[in-house]
């Protein structure tokens, strides 16, 4: 996704440890940091699909096309 650590950490106001706890599946996150955690993935064009929609999940952008 191109999205350091250390970028979505400083992007949500969470310490980077948070981060790396949560991707190592070590604890879930409070809820207010995962409300920060989705905000800033969806800042980066992230979507998270919902139920309602029929599916559970996430959809990342398109990445940029290359200019070869």
């Amino acid at each position: 996704m191109g999205i350091s650590q250390a970028d979505l950490a400083d992007a949500a106001s969470v310490a980077r440890g948070t981060v790396q706890d949560f991707e190592r599946g070590a604890h879930i996150p409070h809820a207010n940091h995962l409300t920060a955690l989705r905000t800033a993935l969806e800042g980066k064009g992230v979507r998270f699909l919902e139920p309602e929609e029929g599916l559970i999940g996430l959809q990342f952008p398109e990445p940029p096309a290359s200019g070869n």
